[in-house]
């Protein structure tokens, strides 16, 4: 890791802090309401949900921001998928015993891609 530019970063990170102390109090406040929110779920709770409700639980991911239409991307990840298979895996995936690379690997392996979907979108 380059600790020069990690440094550089950070003061930079405490500079727009001090310069713009609403947006950082907003930004902040949004991240731990997500932290809450997704720190709210067991697995019980995942299992118990509806399509609308996993609808919910992607939309608010960081990597969801690009897209427009959320709804079609995780219409398709649930059709491609369905339902109790990808609550399956994504229930492993975030509570499972194994090493965060096994989980995300075989999540991503078994999971009918979105890339296809982005191609559609175009």
């Amino acid at each position: 890791m380059n600790n020069d530019l990690l440094r550089k970063y950070i003061r930079e990170f405490i500079s727009d802090s001090k310069n713009n102390p609403e947006k950082f109090n907003e930004d902040w406040k949004e991240r731990s309401d997500l932290i809450s929110y997704y720190q709210s779920f067991t697995k019980d709770k995942m299992l118990r949900k509806s399509e609308e409700d996993i609808f919910e639980y992607i939309s608010k991911l960081w990597a969801m921001l690009i897209w427009g239409n959320k709804h079609y991307v995780v219409d398709k990840l649930i059709e491609s998928n369905g339902l109790p298979h990808f609550k399956k895996l994504l229930i492993e995936l975030v509570w499972g015993k194994e090493d965060i690379v096994e989980r995300w690997n075989n999540f991503r392996s078994h999971i009918e891609p979105v890339a296809k979907y982005i191609a559609e979108c175009a």
